[in-house]
């Protein structure tokens, strides 16, 4: 009860795509939902397809991106500790992005924030108002046959 925030913990099932293979010392977490209307099979193709090749097509983001990753969240699958159910979060999606300082990572969204093309498909499947993002430290204490981090 003293090490776990009760209330403001949730945890989710994910299935992961790596869609940039790669680390750096600068990560962000993304998380989205997505747009009214749109179901998840729709969500995961477009995503795949148009949102991903897309931006990895933007030279100023992807020549700055180290790694790039999504979890997308299994629907039913938010629990709050000790296995409790709760209501659905508006979270389809956790990407996690990698790059070799701030100033990289600041070059690459800002290059990708006027991107038009990729802002036309970004639109088409995310919830606007669902987007928040943090930087996290992260620590990796086991990763089969890697240095610890």
């Amino acid at each position: 009860m003293k090490f776990i925030d009760m209330h403001g913990t949730v945890s989710m099932s994910a299935l992961e795509q790596v869609l940039k293979p790669g680390r750096g010392p600068v990560k962000i977490v993304v998380l989205s939902g997505r747009a009214s209307g749109v179901n998840t099979e729709h969500f995961r193709e477009r995503f795949a397809s148009a949102f991903v090749e897309t931006a990895l097509k933007e030279q100023g983001f992807g020549a700055h991106l180290r790694g790039w990753s999504a979890d997308f969240v299994v629907e039913g699958s938010f629990r709050l500790p000790g296995a409790r159910p709760v209501s659905a979060l508006q979270v389809d999606c956790i990407q996690n992005f990698w790059f070799d300082s701030d100033d990289e990572m600041t070059a690459a969204f800002a290059h990708l924030g006027v991107a038009q093309r990729v802002r036309a498909v970004s639109d088409s499947i995310f919830s606007a108002v669902s987007w928040r993002s943090f930087k996290a430290e992260e620590l990796v204490f086991f990763d089969h046959g890697r240095a610890m981090l």
